[in-house]
């Protein structure tokens, strides 16, 4: 369903609303429980009229790279490259290409949909282009489907992602699996890349609460669950084997946190810290990156 360039996508119990043509960003998703409807993603509650930023969306796209470029600046293969800052104040650039500019639909039904971004512009590095398709399923599964095609001439690295914003309840608990996360200065740039300590460590189910964190956590296991007792629902978000990293963002004081599945680490064009895998894919022309996140959702009565 269409209304006003919104777009719903719908199964029995869940609900996925979206506004495709800003960074192909979504607005809400919720599932219905008992004849009741619970946030999954923040919902965009206020009215952002014929333009969304989308900081203030509900989920957006991370293409051609997640996270950040330290200054926007980087070297490939003896040539340089420059990104001008695209989130002030911060100096880099941040999130890639897609999230800030128009993105189109090229198929649509009541339970799918695909979005397409198109860069060609020359004076930014990357010429590529890119889709996400969002495929709801009566099993109360959502696979979200990446891919990017490197459509210029020069052979470059690529990475992607997706950028979910979650309800944060006062209950709500997060549990998955990384080898080593990646500490930053007071920049937001890498600064050492470490064992998980005790305080940022989510073998175990732990309260959102209680967290305070905005890392890149490498050797993901690419499993997540986050269960919502007050919804007595669980969700598990798992990815296909070149998400070998996640970005986790719990700001204090806010009434979301992210959980990013991403290809690459943070600041990945430089790798500073000479981290064995940047997770960046070169792409030669016309050669393409693909693959999905998955979001399954069960009941439970857990306390």
């Amino acid at each position: 369903m269409t209304t006003h360039n919104i777009v719903t996508l719908e199964t029995q119990r869940l609900r996925l609303s979206l506004y495709p043509q800003d960074g192909g960003c979504a607005l809400s998703l919720t599932y219905n429980k008992d004849g009741r409807s619970f946030d999954i993603f923040k919902p965009v509650t206020h009215d952002f009229s014929a333009t969304l930023d989308a900081r203030d969306s509900a989920c957006f796209p991370l293409f051609p790279f997640s996270n950040r470029i330290t200054k926007g600046s980087f070297t490939y293969n003896g040539q340089d490259y420059k990104l001008a800052p695209n989130m002030e104040p911060e100096p880099h650039a941040i999130h890639g290409w897609a999230w800030q500019n128009r993105a189109s639909i090229s198929q649509q039904t009541d339970t799918q949909i695909t979005i397409n971004h198109e860069q060609t512009d020359p004076s930014y590095p990357f010429l590529f282009s890119a889709q996400q398709q969002w495929i709801l399923s009566e099993d109360d599964r959502i696979e979200i489907k990446l891919s990017i095609t490197n459509t210029g001439d020069t052979p470059l690295p690529f990475g992607m992602g997706i950028h979910p914003y979650f309800v944060r309840t006062a209950g709500v608990t997060i549990n998955t699996g990384c080898e080593k996360v990646m500490m930053n200065d007071d920049n937001m740039e890498p600064q050492s890349i470490i064992d998980v300590p005790p305080s940022l460590d989510l073998n175990t189910p732990r309260q959102v609460r209680d967290l305070k964190m905005d890392n890149c956590f490498t050797g993901w296991n690419r499993q997540c669950k986050i269960h919502w007792p007050e919804y007595q629902l669980q969700m598990n978000i798992s990815a296909d084997e070149i998400f070998k990293n996640v970005v986790i963002f719990i700001p204090e004081g806010e009434n979301f946190f992210c959980v990013e599945p991403v290809t690459n680490i943070n600041d990945a064009f430089n790798n500073s810290l000479g981290y064995i895998d940047s997770g960046l894919k070169e792409l030669h022309s016309g050669q393409t990156l693909s693959a999905s996140v998955f979001l399954d959702f069960k009941t439970t009565d857990i306390e």
